[in-house]
């Protein structure tokens, strides 16, 4: 007996392993491929699978020209759990795009090719040579060219594309590496195992970005590699010529303090409550990084804004009516300024004031009312960004535009304006638009009414209500007034939508609707004074895009354009590889069945994570054969891999979730109902038990009555 229940353990030991394995083993009908050079054309979407089986164990190189075609190892037969493809990185690879990973010889591997579903860019498919070979990837020796003897290079860049020159300075000193512009990515190294940066990145000239530079020391008779590389998936498929200027730093010819918001003004004056920033404007320009020791004449004039200490530049506040004289150390001499410090200009209701630039960004006007009302405070000009201080009503504007506000008698308001460089015009007048409902906040300031969600945190507050648009949860649809749809102009691969064609459908209570018919066009251009103004109105808008439809309410609207740093706000709304994520990321998605991954970004100069709001997110998508909508969950995913649920309904067509915060987010198959058994394994177990009872006997029956017990 004891030989016999031996025999059958072994013999369901077999078949549990046999059943473990079973499901996870690989078909081998992929074609087998010996690695020599194979030419690949490929569309966004589609995928080929190959064979490869190493002779030993060893690196193995994949090499492409660009890495837009991603092709990777992947093990072929689960059983071998250490012929898992371990990735080796390699520094100074003559190709950048080539991929090393470890293999362990005699064991197939799968090598995989594919394109993502979203590069669009190539619509008749890209074709690139791919090739395997034992070893690692060769390193670079000598493949650059000398950089031009003048410091003077004029280059083309194309996207994915990558030019490297060589540069050996005659004399240890500073070098600066500088050009007009900041679309090609420009590195400077000591070789190409060096993956550093130069010490010191600066914009040249003023801070709005005439120009943009590196500064760094250079050793004498040392190489150093300097590379130009543009992004591949860029949209100027045609590349970008620009110059750059490779310049030792050698001797200051001369200098002289200017405005860093316009270094042709040198009649530096302000009115009281402004602020000026200067920089030494130097011959050569570049010269500015060795500032030093600045100091003013009287701080009851003006004073240097706390936190404004950066080497290159000061801030000055401007106080009272007079004048101060501004000083800084700039390579060893003393370099001074002189500016002059107005009052602030007093508005009158039915005058115009003109306010000029002088060099100062910020420019406050103080205005009386001598009855309680609406007042309209009217602008035109270049364009900025206007406030009312201690009222949380302001407006960005372009060209012209106004701002309301009720106001009580006899109370001194501070109308503050950031402009430049220009002159522009303000013209107060009684009456005007009523008291807006949502009022957009002063720059930089939060809107004053948020939800109660967490403002670093999306909102996932559970509730068995349907999720809608934001704006009907203030009114009924009954209540509102009908949608307009904004014309959308496809310009240089987005959604652009203009001032002039929303400003006459801004109506308190509606919606607008921006619909982008281009399924190739993820990003869609807003002007700032639109948001503005649509948010005082306490309208909505809504944008459809090809990946997600996202609505945004007044108080995001607000923000958006309170926090934006130019004339447009773009919201962009793309699908993503889930193996182009985060290591941390991926970690967390690890094992489970991920549909799509949906990345929001909402931008205005700089990204704006948190929206001070609320958006309705509704994702459109179709469930596999046999799989339902309700079966897929939402996940917003952290930039260290955390996922938190989101609260997600079911609509038509699609999935949606309401949201404060704009990131990445995944839609997961999460099934509701339990999965039945596949019948093969379960037939196995059963054959299994059947095979234990005839050996075991009675042991059995024993621990199934127990069991039953």
């Amino acid at each position: 007996m004891g030989r016999a229940w031996k025999g059958a353990l072994v013999v369901m030991l077999a078949l549990l392993l046999w059943v473990s394995v079973w499901p996870l083993t690989v078909a081998a009908d992929d074609p087998v491929w010996d690695g020599a050079a194979k030419t690949v054309t490929m569309k966004a979407g589609e995928e080929q699978r190959y064979i490869y089986i190493p002779a030993a164990d060893g690196n193995y190189t994949i090499s492409q020209s660009t890495s837009v075609i991603r092709t990777s190892f992947e093990q072929a037969d689960l059983i071998d759990k250490d012929a898992e493809p371990i990735p080796v990185h390699v520094e100074g690879k003559a190709n950048p795009n080539d991929e090393c990973y470890r293999l362990k010889g005699g064991v197939r591997y799968i090598v995989r090719m594919s394109m993502w579903e979203g590069h669009t860019e190539w619509p008749n498919g890209l074709t690139d040579t791919i090739s395997i070979y034992a070893g690692e990837p060769k390193k670079e020796i000598d493949l650059c060219t000398p950089y031009p003897a003048n410091g003077e290079l004029k280059l083309t860049v194309k996207p994915g594309d990558t030019y490297k020159y060589k540069f050996t300075p005659s004399t240890t000193d500073y070098y600066v590496l500088y050009s007009a512009n900041t679309v090609v990515d420009v590195r400077l190294a000591h070789g190409p195992d060096d993956m550093g940066m130069p010490e010191n990145q600066l914009m040249i000239a003023n801070p709005f970005g005439v120009m943009h530079g590196y500064l760094t020391q250079l050793t004498a008779g040392e190489t150093y590699m300097i590379w130009f590389s543009m992004w591949e998936g860029h949209p100027d498929r045609e590349g970008f010529t620009d110059t750059y200027y490779l310049q030792k730093v050698s001797g200051m010819k001369a200098a002289e303090l200017r405005s860093a918001y316009d270094h042709k003004t040198t009649d530096l004056y302000g009115y009281v409550g402004g602020h000026i920033q200067l920089f030494p404007y130097t011959d050569p320009l570049y010269y500015e990084a060795f500032t030093t020791e600045w100091s003013i004449s009287d701080t009851s004039v003006a004073q240097f804004v706390t936190g404004s200490d950066h080497k290159q530049t000061r801030e000055l506040e401007l106080k009272k009516a007079g004048t101060v004289t501004v000083t800084a150390m700039v390579d060893g001499k003393a370099v001074s300024k002189t500016i002059t410090v107005k009052d602030r200009p007093v508005l009158e209701v039915g005058k115009s004031t003109r306010l000029t630039f002088g060099g100062t960004l910020g420019v406050q006007c103080a205005f009386t009312p001598a009855e309680s009302g609406t007042y309209r405070f009217a602008m035109t000009g270049a364009g900025g960004t206007t406030v009312i201080q201690d009222t949380g009503y302001a407006t960005y504007w372009e060209g012209s535009g106004s701002l309301s506000a009720r106001l009580t008698a006899g109370k001194t308001y501070i109308l503050e304006g950031a402009f430049g460089p220009a002159d522009y015009t303000v013209k107060v007048t009684k009456g005007g638009s009523s008291t807006p409902t949502n009022p957009a906040p002063p720059s930089g300031d939060e809107p004053g009414s948020t939800t109660s969600s967490s403002a670093s945190q999306p909102s996932a507050e559970p509730t068995d209500e349907p999720v809608v648009a934001p704006t009907d949860t203030t009114a009924s649809a009954a209540d509102k007034k009908p949608a307009h749809k904004v014309p959308v102009h496809h310009e240089n691969g987005k959604g652009n939508v203009r001032y002039e064609d929303v400003a006459h459908l801004l109506g308190e209570g509606e919606t607008l609707t921006v619909t982008v018919e281009d399924s190739a066009v993820t990003t869609v251009s807003l002007p700032v004074q639109a948001l503005a103004e649509a948010a005082q109105a306490d309208t909505t808008l809504r944008v459809e895009l090809s990946h997600a439809t996202v609505t945004l309410d007044a108080t995001v609207l607000a923000r958006a354009a309170a926090a934006a740093e130019g004339e447009a706000v773009e919201l962009t709304v793309d699908r993503v590889r889930p193996d182009t994520l985060a290591e941390s990321q991926q970690a967390k998605l690890k094992n489970k069945e991920v549909a799509a991954v949906v990345r929001l970004t909402l931008t205005g100069g700089a990204e704006i994570h948190e929206l001070g709001g609320t958006a309705a997110v509704t994702i459109p998508f179709t469930p596999e054969k046999g799989k339902s909508l309700k079966d897929y969950t939402v996940y917003y995913l952290s930039a260290d891999g955390k996922l938190e649920k989101m609260k997600t309904t079911v609509t038509q067509g699609g999935l949606t979730f309401l949201t404060t915060h704009f990131s990445d987010y995944v839609m997961m198959y999460e099934p509701q109902t339990e999965q039945k058994p596949a019948v093969a394994p379960l037939t196995v177990i059963l054959c299994v038990a059947g095979a234990l009872l005839i050996m075991g006997g009675g042991v059995v029956s024993i621990l199934l009555l127990s069991k039953k017990r």
